[in-house]
């Protein structure tokens, strides 16, 4: 053997001797640190699972990880576990959290995913109403339903920003096959408020319903009120012409006045009360009548404060003794 083919062999030996060493060294430190750690059990799954599903023993499994990297939210009771209900669909390994189950006592299948308060409700869709087959679980769409009235079709968004739990009976994955051909849809089923459902089967009765399929962040309300085929195309009907005779009722300026009037007349002081006293009399052979009155109610003296009120028959103006004479108290 030459001497150059020992000599390198001799060092390599050497230094694989020396790896090994240093590698046996950082193993041995790196299981005594961990030997000190507090360990927990993380409970994860124990392969892919769809939404619905009712956990098992056989479904979750645990291992040993230190407690100061497991969050909070991670559940380390497997036992707690079996038979709840997944609402979102988790892969193999994945931690399990109360986020991703229904209330404890849920039934399996969708019945257990709807949420207090909300419907689920189907609507029966095609290539083109479905959005093509590209609408899968969980996804957010909007209902556009097309309306038949008097004056024509409309267009309006009835529902909007709902979820979809199901496409077809599948509630999570759409094909375990990603190389598989996807499967015609044919249903969608909406997790909805009671009101939304009855839109929904409502405008389905009287008209097309169409789904709109939203972004993952698209959270904005739908602000439009609606489309008619005379608003896409530019014609309008004219608006009709407000009317031009008054209205029959009172206006507000009208009851206005009148409280004013009503306001102003009961603050007018009312008139003294009258009594009257009639005296007949015969001048120039004509029989006729003076009336005396005063105020009611002010004068003790029967015969004081009364004043000429009218002639009967009226007296045609004379002489200035006449004048005295009609002008006289008679009681005097």
């Amino acid at each position: 053997m030459n001497w150059k083919t020992l000599v390198s062999l001799t060092v390599a030996i050497v230094m694989g001797l020396a790896a090994m060493y240093v590698g046996k060294d950082l193993v041995m430190g790196n299981r005594t640190q961990q030997s000190g750690a507090k360990l927990v059990a993380m409970v994860v799954a124990k392969h892919d699972m769809d939404p619905g599903t009712q956990l098992t023993a056989e479904d979750l499994t645990t291992f040993a990880v230190p407690a100061e990297g497991v969050s909070s939210a991670v559940l380390t009771d497997s036992k707690t576990l079996v038979g709840r209900v997944l609402i979102s669909p988790v892969t193999k390994g994945t931690p399990m959290q109360e986020t991703l189950l229904a209330a404890a006592g849920s039934d399996s299948g969708i019945i257990g995913m709807i949420p207090e308060g909300k419907r689920a409700v189907a609507i029966d869709v095609n290539e083109s109403s479905g959005v093509a087959g590209l609408i899968v679980p969980g996804a957010h769409v909007d209902v556009i339903a097309t309306l038949r009235q008097t004056e024509g079709e409309m267009a309006r968004t009835i529902v909007e920003n709902v979820k979809v739990q199901a496409v077809n009976r599948r509630m999570g994955r759409m094909n375990d096959d990603p190389k598989a051909e996807p499967q015609p849809v044919k249903t969608v089923t909406l997790i909805v408020d009671p009101r939304d459902a009855e839109a929904i089967e409502l405008a389905g009765n009287n008209g097309r319903l169409r789904l709109v399929l939203r972004g993952t962040a698209d959270n904005k309300p739908t602000l439009s009120s609606g489309l008619t085929y005379d608003q896409l195309s530019g014609h309008e009907p004219p608006k009709p012409a407000l009317p031009t005779t008054q209205p029959s009722g009172p206006t507000a300026m009208d009851k206005f006045i009148a409280a004013m009037s009503t306001m102003a007349q009961n603050a007018r002081p009312s008139e003294p009360r009258m009594e009257r006293r009639t005296v007949p009399v015969i001048r120039g052979g004509q029989e006729g009548v003076i009336v005396y009155e005063r105020p009611a109610g002010i004068f003790k003296d029967p015969d004081e404060g009364w004043t000429v009120a009218s002639h009967q028959p009226e007296q045609r103006s004379g002489t200035s003794r006449d004048n005295k004479d009609r002008d006289k108290d008679p009681f005097h």
